[in-house]
């Protein structure tokens, strides 16, 4: 990170205002939440966004197709220009973000959560990027969880044009080769946000490497005394780290519909 803010283990979404220091006229954020379980935003979360959210869910849209040699399958949800695509866990399935789904939709976002035989790899990723724009989106932010945020994080930094932003939740510290995620951060222009638990030892490392190693604005978290891991994350749409990333996308330009 060069002339860049980040958040170090203790210190909870500080870094929000390294977004807001490139924007003039920005309000600063509030006070940090006192942990992942609690929403950080100001706004009040609907009723229906503080349960574990279902999948699929009412009005979820199931899509499978062929491209470049894969077999896409999924579901999505909305019909915004502004796309959050998610990647799921290692052995995972488009299930495994349900609850950030359920928050980024009722957020105004289109979300598209799939997966893919043989492997949901960047090169996958890439094509479902690719789709999404052709058909007609205009802002694509990648959001991923444990081996999903590597792989969001190595798509982020071989797509071009870049996507408006990338979310790494948990990230592994690589994806198909070592040191393929800092070599793609250091690639990737746009807005990063990465986030672990202090209490998740083989994690909770990577986002002060990605802060170090991104040239552009981050938000780099680590959650003190919580364990929780990739989509536990964000198990609850009402969860702290689901409101943190909403937070972050609409701080970065990312979230308009």
């Amino acid at each position: 990170m060069r002339g860049r803010r980040s958040v170090v283990a203790g210190l909870v979404l500080v870094g929000l205002a390294a977004c807001q220091a490139d924007r003039p006229g920005a309000a600063q954020p509030g006070p940090p939440p006192p942990g992942p379980r609690a929403t950080p935003t100001a706004s009040a979360v609907p009723p229906e966004l503080s349960a574990t959210a279902p999948c699929p869910a009412k009005g979820d849209r199931p899509f499978s197709y062929r491209r470049g040699g894969f077999a896409f399958s999924g579901y999505e949800r909305g019909t915004a220009s502004t796309v959050a695509i998610l990647l799921h866990e290692s052995r995972g399935t488009p299930c495994d973000l349900a609850g950030l789904m359920a928050r980024l939709a009722a957020e105004g976002m289109r979300v598209v959560s799939w997966t893919a035989t043989p492997r949901t790899s960047a090169e996958a990723l890439a094509l479902v990027v690719a789709k999404e724009r052709s058909g007609g989106a205009v802002r694509v932010v990648l959001v991923g969880a444990s081996a999903g945020g590597a792989t969001a994080l190595v798509a982020a930094g071989l797509i071009r044009p870049p996507v408006s932003a990338v979310v790494a939740l948990s990230a592994s510290n690589f994806d198909s080769a070592p040191g393929d995620v800092l070599r793609a951060a250091a690639r990737y222009p746009g807005p990063m946000m990465a986030v672990a638990s202090q209490q998740d030892p083989s994690f909770a490392a990577l986002p002060a490497q990605l802060a170090a190693a991104h040239s552009g604005r981050e938000l780099t978290t680590v959650y003190p005394g919580s364990s929780d891991h990739g989509k536990q994350l964000v198990a609850r749409p009402d969860s702290a780290v689901a409101g943190a990333v909403v937070a972050f996308l609409a701080m970065s330009g990312s979230a308009s519909g």
